[in-house]
């Protein structure tokens, strides 16, 4: 389990609208992307239908390289990653979406916008972390607990033993919100950072 003091520093971190990705360093050494919630309406509020239970009718992205990417016919902007490949911040702790470019993280991250697996308390929208052999770690498992920041994108382990690399990189699961950020229409808005390929398929599904 994650101790009081790691659990500490990640609710100041958010606190403070920072990334817990190198634990034990301070805010402004941190990696510099925006943790706060979801709460800018013209910059950061989900214009769009997110169904309370999360949709079947998924069209697979052939294009997708990182894992598996699925969007929804009805709701093409509710999109579900697999196993999506990460990469690490700091090695063994903490990781992002492999395909990040560094330059710029905050749009290019797409472990970002992620839906809460609470969203539907049946469990429809899980989050799911895997080892490198394929085996389910539980968010708070004895050896390797993590928490994932969803609106960064920013997975963490706090154990005491990190997993080396290459060979022990491990994997998630998630769905997340790709459509129209803002107000919606008749509101300026953006749209949600979209994965690396499939954006036009998406489009045409709609």
């Amino acid at each position: 389990m994650s101790s009081d003091s790691q659990k500490l520093e990640l609710l100041d971190k958010k606190n403070t609208g920072t990334v817990d990705a190198y634990p034990g360093l301070t805010s402004n050494q941190e990696v510099p992307v925006s943790a706060r919630p979801k709460i800018i309406a013209s910059l950061q509020v989900f214009a769009q239908t997110i169904p309370p239970v999360a949709p079947t009718d998924l069209l697979t992205d052939s294009a997708f390289t990182h894992g598996i990417r699925q969007y929804s016919t009805t709701y093409p902007y509710v999109v579900k990653y697999t196993n999506v490949s990460l990469k690490s911040l700091k090695y063994g702790i903490s990781y992002r979406f492999s395909g990040t470019d560094p330059s710029h993280p905050d749009t290019t991250n797409i472990l970002s916008n992620a839906i809460p697996d609470n969203f539907d308390p049946t469990g429809t929208y899980q989050i799911v972390v895997k080892s490198s052999t394929g085996v389910v770690i539980q968010a708070n498992d004895a050896s390797h607990p993590w928490k994932y920041d969803i609106d960064a994108g920013y997975l963490t382990f706090f154990h005491s033993t990190p997993f080396s690399e290459p060979s022990e990189i491990p994997t998630i699961s998630y769905w997340r919100y790709e459509g129209v950020i803002g107000l919606g229409p008749g509101a300026s808005g953006s749209t949600g950072t979209q994965g690396s390929t499939g954006q036009s398929e998406a489009t045409g599904a709609q």
